[in-house]
C-alpha cells in the first residue's frame, strides 16, 4: 500500500468537504460557493493543525490561501458597482496581505504601509476621476482587466 502524502490528504479533504457542502446546501438554504467553502475550511483546519504542530507544509497552505484570495477577489469584482472597479489592485493586494499575514502569523508593517499607500492613491483617483487629466488614467485602470 502506498503512503498518502500531504497534498493527497488535502485533495481528499477538499473533495469530502465539497460533496458534504453540496449535500448541506440541499438540506439548509446556504447561498455559498461550495468550492470556496471546501477550500477555505481546508486551509483553516490546516492553519489550526499547524498551530498545534501537527502540520508543517507551508507550500500547501500558501496554495490554498492563494485560491481563496483569487476567489474572494472575483466575488468582490462581481458584486461592486462598475466605478468601484478602480479599486481592483488595492483589493487584490489587501487580500494577499491578509493571506500572507495569516501564513506568517505576523503583520509586516512595511507591507501594511505599502497596501495603505496604494489605497490612498486609488482613493484620490476615485475622488478626482471625472477631472480632465485624471479621467484618462482612471479609464486605463478600469480597462486593464477588460476582456481582451
Amino acid at each position: 500500500m502506498v503512503a498518502l502524502n500531504d497534498i493527497t490528504w488535502v485533495f481528499l479533504a477538499i473533495i469530502g468537504l465539497f460533496y458534504g457542502g453540496l449535500l448541506l446546501k440541499t438540506l439548509v438554504k446556504l447561498n455559498v460557493c461550495t468550492i470556496c467553502l471546501a477550500v477555505s475550511l481546508t486551509w483553516l483546519t490546516l492553519l489550526a493543525l499547524r498551530a498545534l504542530g501537527w502540520f508543517d507544509n507551508d507550500l500547501i497552505l500558501a496554495l490554498l490561501l492563494g485560491q481563496s484570495v483569487v476567489g474572494g477577489y472575483y466575488l468582490w469584482e462581481r458584486r461592486v458597482k462598475a466605478d468601484w472597479l478602480i479599486f481592483r489592485l488595492p483589493v487584490l493586494l489587501t487580500l494577499t496581505f491578509v493571506a500572507w499575514s495569516l501564513l506568517l502569523i505576523d503583520v509586516d508593517p512595511a507591507l501594511l504601509g505599502l497596501v495603505a499607500a496604494i489605497w490612498i492613491v486609488h482613493n484620490l483617483l476615485y475622488t478626482y476621476r471625472t477631472r480632465p487629466g485624471v479621467k484618462s488614467h482612471v479609464d486605463k485602470l478600469l480597462a486593464c482587466c477588460g476582456r481582451w
